[in-house]
């Protein structure tokens, strides 16, 4: 019933967690630029943003957008 998104520097092997979501099963990844990833209705920057929803007191608890299989 969660969702997590690593970033992993393949040089460094070092990971860091950018996401962590509440009932989200299998988010829509969606690259907007070069450092900007939307990851279910959250939209971020992975040099500095993250999103964890138990520090969001105005999270949805309804499916983010899932990815869609083709």
């Amino acid at each position: 019933m969660n969702s997590k998104a690593v970033l992993v520097n393949t040089e460094t092997k070092k990971e860091n967690a950018i996401y962590f979501n509440w009932y989200d099963y299998d988010p829509q990844v969606k690259w907007v630029s070069n450092g900007i990833v939307k990851i279910g209705r959250e939209e971020l920057s992975i040099h500095q943003d993250t999103y964890d929803y138990r520090h969001d007191s105005s999270s949805l608890r309804t499916l983010p957008p899932q990815r869609v299989m083709h």
